[in-house]
């Protein structure tokens, strides 16, 4: 089953102020996975260059590039806008609110995340943002109850992710112009 309504569904609760209900959708999302349907779209943008009579290296090159993420920005902005309450929640007193939005907001950037090891990399980079968001409003001290590890190692490791993206781009972005039809 899809996250992608989930997430839809939470942005309109949250627009309309119900914290809850965006909550609510957010973890309704849990251990479904998310399809923004970016492989179809760039299969079919593919497949119609193709037809148009392009070479498959530049087919597969255009029909990826032209694929629209819309949802990428308001995704980003709900995790933000999460981690806002989460702080107001915090402030005022009221920790399990609080932990439940940081939550709420661990789990959209986490399956953006995930998704972008199967779908593209800036889906997998707002992800990243989106975990990072939440890790760094976490409470100082206290054990996150979806990580295997501590707070602080996440932390790390996600830095360490974005590192490791920072050092292979460049390396796909030369090959890519030489790179043979079977290797694309």
């Amino acid at each position: 089953e899809n996250s992608l309504p989930h997430f839809l569904s939470a942005q309109e609760h949250l627009a309309k102020g119900d914290v809850a209900g965006a909550v609510e959708e957010i973890n309704a999302a849990q251990n479904k996975s998310y399809d923004d349907f970016t492989k179809e779209m760039a299969f079919a943008q593919e497949e119609a260059y193709l037809c148009a009579g392009r070479g498959v290296v530049e087919a597969k090159a255009l029909g990826s590039s032209e694929v629209l993420l819309p949802q990428l920005a308001p995704f980003k902005k709900l995790g933000v806008d999460l981690a806002q309450k989460a702080v107001e929640a915090g402030n005022a007193g009221d920790t399990a609110s609080r932990q439940a939005l940081l939550s709420a907001t661990w789990e959209l950037g986490h399956q953006l995340k995930d998704k972008g090891r199967h779908g593209t990399l800036i889906s997998g980079l707002v992800g990243l943002a989106i975990e990072n968001i939440a890790l760094n409003k976490w409470p100082e001290g206290v054990e996150a109850p979806f990580l295997n590890r501590s707070v602080e190692e996440q932390r790390e490791k996600n830095g360490e992710t974005r590192a490791d993206i920072r050092k292979v781009a460049p390396i796909v972005e030369s090959w890519m112009p030489t790179a043979s039809e079977n290797e694309l």
